[in-house]
């Protein structure tokens, strides 16, 4: 699946990927995807889900997304559903629509733990969720900046 968004004169298209970690065999049908894919596009954006702590499966293809920045490859993590960290009611301002100060910290220790883990700078990992919009446009204006280049 894809979508196309044209700003004055450029055209970005969005490619939508099928997710790892279901099973070996998926996987290893996805990484054959993955490494057509990863030739062909200027910027990744890797989605990670905030409410788990496992991210074994994605490892092995955040170290391929490392190697293609050495070729210019642009990349970034958008770290989704950061309103799940902690049960909802309790880490979510909905009078202005955004992670309240607990859930801030956390989700800022959530940014360090995988800065640490793939090893790459904290600014590449944009909090968000993708349901609520909430900080969709940053995530945007980091891929318009990153191949405007």
């Amino acid at each position: 699946q894809y979508a196309v968004f044209e700003m004055k004169d450029q055209e970005i298209q969005l490619i939508d990927c099928p997710g790892i970690g279901e099973s070996i065999e998926d996987d290893l049908r996805i990484e054959k995807i993955y490494t057509e894919l990863f030739s062909k596009v200027d910027f990744i954006i890797w989605v990670l889900r905030a409410d788990i702590r496992n991210y074994s499966s994605d490892q092995k293809f955040i170290e391929q997304i490392k190697k293609l920045e050495n070729g210019n490859k642009q990349f970034c993590i958008a770290l989704n559903m950061i309103d799940r960290i902690i049960f909802e009611s309790q880490g979510w301002d909905n009078i202005d629509d955004k992670p309240n100060k607990s859930l801030e910290l956390l989700i800022e220790r959530k940014k360090m733990y995988i800065s640490g883990l793939f090893q790459i700078i904290p600014n590449k990992i944009i909090p968000t969720v993708g349901f609520k919009k909430y900080n969709v446009d940053k995530l945007i204006e980091l891929v318009i900046s990153s191949i405007s280049l």
